[in-house]
């Protein structure tokens, strides 16, 4: 009986990780959310921090697609995620055009910003509808690329009279946050480190939908 009992726990552990990475739908085969909001209502927000002054900014240009099947949404879900650098505004028109001139950013050179998912560490499934982890992937910014890492939220909400409000089809909300060198993507301006920091944190919170294409 011991032994029985052994085996049963043995094979419980085993299917359990598997099972955690399903969420609660009846959708089958793999779903692909787009992000895309021409209201402007996705945003990504930075922060500088330095000793002179803060310097708060967001970034509305956001696109990119989210694809995944939700039977085993860890082992089948591919990303990319852009930001557009000519969106990005800190408040004053002055700043936002160094930032976005050759001394910076470069937009006209390097028009986007982009994070491409390789694989979702640690995946773990919250109540059939958000999704923990750690998005392992590259970054890429002024024309450099580094890999990166950082803590994301998937939430999941099937089409329903309340999210047609929001945008056509199922909706599915990105949430991450991490940190950016500037001169690890080559960004050297003499006032790095001054006026505005060397380490940029980030985050990114959108709602990409099924409906739009």
């Amino acid at each position: 009986m011991k032994q029985i009992l052994a085996a049963l726990l043995l094979v419980t552990a085993l299917v359990a990780p598997a099972a955690a990475q399903r969420l609660s739908t009846d959708r089958t085969g793999t779903l692909t959310f787009n992000i895309k909001d021409d209201r402007g209502r996705n945003q990504a927000s930075f922060l500088s921090e330095s000793l002179v002054e803060d310097i708060a900014g967001t970034a509305a240009g956001l696109g990119g697609t989210v694809s995944f099947d939700p039977s085993d949404v860890a082992k089948t879900i591919s990303a990319t995620v852009t930001v557009d650098v000519a969106s990005m505004k800190t408040g004053i028109d002055m700043r936002d055009e160094h930032l976005r001139s050759e001394g910076w950013l470069n937009a006209k050179q390097f028009p986007t910003i982009e994070f491409k998912l390789l694989k979702l560490k640690g995946a773990k499934v919250k109540n059939g509808t958000e999704i923990n982890g750690t998005a392992v992937g590259t970054f890429t910014m002024h024309g450099v690329t580094k890999n990166m890492e950082m803590p994301v939220t998937l939430i999941y909400m099937k089409e329903s009279e309340k999210t047609k409000a929001r945008a056509a089809g199922d909706l599915l909300v990105v949430r991450a946050k991490g940190t950016v060198s500037l001169s690890d993507f080559g960004v050297k301006n003499q006032l790095v480190g001054q006026k505005v920091a060397e380490n940029i944190s980030f985050q990114f919170n959108a709602v990409a939908n099924s409906g739009v294409k």
